[in-house]
């Protein structure tokens, strides 16, 4: 995720001082610990990550996570990417290893199982549609939206905060602004009075929890108002409920008067 973030604040900035003193050194870092920590599967003839905790923590350990294989391939990817932008050699694992991770896919389901030996339990709060958002790696729409509903009505009714704000951004970035909308409402059940801050459970756990608060504003950004930022291309939309209404392409910042 660290290495993710970086990507995306470089992308955004383009700040070469930030790219050679800060990104790099722990860019490289992260690729380096990611193909420390791979195993080779002889018999897939791919590579492998093994006793994980994905983000559905109540999983427990697990091999092969979807999400952390993705993270973990998107690290290596970027690590080689950086390399070209300093002017230094990465590593030829680094590419071997991204292009032969074992990504986990049912094809009769047309859904990535969440881990191995996954059997449709019920999950704590999202996992597998991280790798669409906020990692932007899901292979296709279809795809996309299958593991959206399957894992939706897989998740704990009670599971945490932060779920229904990554539900409710995908479904808005979709164009489902019903969907995106009703899912959002289910987080105010977790306004808690007297003073009317988020927490992290309906009922115990954290208190005036802020990583909740960090979501609902990322779907104020990515959901309802859908912007997006890719390499060399950032996506600004005005929406209402999920209807655009205005869209431009930029890589430097967009004021609200330039999209009004």
């Amino acid at each position: 995720d660290i290495s993710f973030a970086m990507r995306q604040y470089y992308y955004s900035t383009q700040d070469q001082k930030f790219l050679q003193d800060v990104a790099w050194p722990v860019v490289s870092g992260v690729a380096e610990f990611w193909a420390s920590r791979v195993n080779f599967n002889l018999k897939t003839n791919q590579y492998e990550i093994l006793g994980v905790v994905g983000p559905d923590e109540h999983a427990l350990v697990q091999n092969n996570s979807v999400f952390t294989n993705v993270i973990a391939q998107v690290s290596l990817k970027t690590g080689v990417e950086f390399a070209k932008l300093v002017s230094k050699k990465a590593p030829a694992n680094w590419t071997e290893i991204s292009e032969k991770m074992t990504i986990l896919f049912d094809e009769k389901m047309q859904i990535h199982p969440e881990f191995q030996g996954y059997a449709g339990q019920l999950i704590n709060q999202p996992d597998v549609v991280l790798i669409d958002y906020p990692l932007m790696q899901a292979k296709n729409r279809t795809i996309a939206l299958n593991d959206l509903a399957y894992y939706q009505n897989r998740t704990d009714d009670q599971s945490f905060f932060t779920g229904y704000n990554v539900y409710s951004i995908l479904w808005l970035q979709y164009g489902f602004s019903e969907k995106g909308s009703s899912t959002l409402l289910r987080t105010y059940e977790f306004i808690q009075k007297p003073f009317n801050v988020w927490h992290e459970c309906l009922s115990g756990c954290h208190q005036n929890f802020i990583t909740g608060a960090g979501s609902f504003i990322q779907n104020m950004l990515f959901g309802f108002r859908r912007n997006s930022l890719i390499r060399g291309q950032a996506k600004f939309f005005a929406s209402i409920a999920g209807r655009p209404r205005h869209h431009c392409h930029h890589l430097s910042r967009v004021s609200e008067d330039e999209l009004s």
